[in-house]
Order: structure tokens, then C-alpha cells, then sequence
């Protein structure tokens, strides 16, 4: 059995198993890991990521392209894929970093109605500092809402259902684990202040952790 079909496989598993736990539902989505299968994203759009950058000594979001990345269909995979080989050696050099490092790289399991969902492992999650893992977060949203191809919000999904500890600035979690542009925009590119962002591109609700 190769590598992707087991990977598909495994998306099935999880989709019949969490039938009810609140992930939505889409016959489509199958699950990738980007990095099993870097070819896929040999083509010829370009696309955007999101890194970090200090402005005027606070860390912020900046685009930077990926040119020659994206075929049609594969442009949430190969901006994942992306997200997960971080920065160039040109943009270290630049003061640009991310706020994550992951060995076996997140794992993009598809869309529905403008939702992606993207799957989070224990590596991710042992990210120490809060405040690089609300980044963190933060680049994933900004970048796959920034496609153009009708991705609004992102739910985060752990341990087969909608990750609830999902932090967001100033320590409140998304509920259900779903979030969008306006739950981050605090944190987004110079210019592009909360105000900026079109109505459809608000977020969810948050709550407030104690402590």
C-alpha cells in the first residue's frame, strides 16, 4: 500500500468515526500531508504565505511569495507545504522567522462551505511560548484565507475532533476550534488594521480561559 493511499485511508477512518463530533462534512476532503508529496507543488501559480516580521519593535504578520508553486486545485496543500519549509535563507537574513518548526510537517485535510480544515499533531502543540503558538496559528489563517480560492475561516482539528484550545491574542480560545482572519488581524500586516477587513471575513466568537 503506498504511502498516499494510506494517508487517504486514514482520512476515511477519522471521517467515519467522527460522524458526530462536529468536524464538517465533506465527501471531498481527503487528507494530505503536504510533504509526502512535494511534486504535487511544482507548478505554476504563485501564492502567498504569511511569516513574521518586527515592526516597529512588534511582531507582525508580512506576505511573501512563493512563485511557481500552486497547479490548479493544489493551492491550500502547497501553501501548507510551504508554511512548513519556513522561511528562505534571504528572508532569515531580512528579520523575517515563523513562529513553528515541524518535523513531519501539519496535515491539510480539505474544505467545506469556505472552511478548511487543518489537522494538528503533539509537535505543534508542545510549541512552549503562548505567544508564538497564537503566531503560529495566525500565519496558517492568513495564509489560507489569503488564496482566492473561497477559504474564509479555519477549523483546527486534534485527537479526531474540533481542537477547543485554540488561543487567539490576548488569551481567549476560538470556539470550536474555528477561526478567521478578524480573530488575528491584531497581529496582521502593517496597514491591514481590524477595521480593514470586510464583514464576511469576521471570526468567530472567543471565550476566555482563567488564569
Amino acid at each position: 500500500m503506498t504511502r498516499r493511499l494510506s494517508v487517504v485511508l486514514a482520512a476515511v477512518g477519522i471521517a467515519i468515526g467522527c460522524a458526530s463530533c462536529g468536524i464538517p462534512a465533506s465527501p471531498s476532503a481527503t487528507a494530505f500531508n503536504a510533504q509526502a508529496d512535494g511534486g504535487a507543488c511544482n507548478g505554476p501559480k504563485s501564492i502567498n504565505i504569511y511569516l513574521v516580521a518586527t515592526v516597529n519593535n512588534r511582531e507582525r504578520l508580512q506576505p511573501v511569495r512563493r512563485a511557481h508553486v500552486a497547479r490548479d486545485g493544489d493551492e491550500a496543500i502547497c501553501a501548507i507545504n510551504a508554511l512548513n519549509d519556513g522561511p528562505t535563507s534571504d528572508e532569515v537574513i531580512n528579520g523575517l522567522s515563523t513562529a513553528f518548526v515541524l518535523p513531519e510537517g501539519l496535515t491539510y485535510l480539505g474544505e467545506n462551505n469556505g472552511v478548511a480544515m487543518v489537522q494538528l499533531d503533539a509537535a505543534f502543540l508542545s510549541i512552549a511560548q503562548p505567544t508564538k503558538i497564537y503566531e503560529a496559528y495566525g500565519q496558517i489563517v492568513y495564509t489560507l484565507t489569503g488564496l482566492g480560492v473561497g477559504i474564509d475561516k479555519v477549523q483546527f482539528i486534534f485527537d479526531n475532533g474540533p481542537y477547543l484550545g485554540v488561543l487567539l491574542p490576548g488569551g481567549g480560545v476560538a470556539v470550536d476550534g474555528i477561526v478567521g482572519r478578524q480573530n488575528y488581524c491584531s497581529f496582521g500586516p502593517p496597514g491591514q488594521g481590524c477595521s480593514s477587513l470586510s464583514s464576511g471575513a469576521k471570526g468567530t466568537k472567543a471565550t476566555r480561559t482563567s488564569g
